[in-house]
């Protein structure tokens, strides 16, 4: 009796390790960043951001109040300081190696620069991203803890400095 029922655990075992072979454990967030509106728009939601199973940084946008199917600059910011009714508290965007801003396809840019993010016909964006060249570690230099997530009016041109001609800052989330 002994042996069939460890013999059924080590089967069980087995299937999930298989069934969870190409797991992204993207459910076991390490920090919910909530966005706060700012410039007296109705802009509100969260991010989840996380080191997925490869160690790459994500973060999985769930956003509302945008307006709908437009473009808008999204991008981290150098201060964790969501407090000015503007979003500037937030300072310029998160630049450790001192790079021009760009795309976040493009080698040599501002850590910070994610681009665009486009609402639906709602207002709404869910979607997930990834970080590149970023991490999770406290006090590091690439590390965006301490940051700010800050969503933008218009859409980034991904070329003019030092900001992408984005417009004002309608949500503002601290990463902590």
């Amino acid at each position: 009796m002994k042996t069939k029922i460890q013999y059924f655990i080590a089967l069980g075992i087995s299937m999930f390790m298989v069934a969870c072979a190409h797991c992204d454990y993207s459910d076991k967030s390490k920090i919910t960043a909530k966005l706060e509106p700012k410039s007296n728009s109705k802009v509100g939601g969260e991010i989840k951001v996380f080191e997925n199973s490869k160690g790459q940084v994500m973060a999985k946008l769930s956003i509302n109040g945008l307006n709908a199917n437009a473009k808008h600059g999204f991008h981290i910011h150098e201060n964790g300081d969501c407090s000015s009714a503007d979003g500037k508290s937030a300072g310029g965007h998160f630049a450790p190696e001192g790079h021009n801003h760009a795309g976040p396809e493009v080698k040599m840019r501002h850590l910070g620069d994610l681009g665009n993010i486009t609402a639906d016909a709602e207002g709404m964006v869910n979607t997930e991203i990834e970080i590149v060249g970023a991490n999770l570690k406290k006090g590091d230099k690439l590390s965006i803890v301490n940051r700010a997530f800050v969503v933008h009016a218009g859409a980034d041109d991904l070329k003019t400095q030092p900001s992408g001609a984005a417009g004002k800052r309608i949500a503002c989330a601290v990463i902590k």
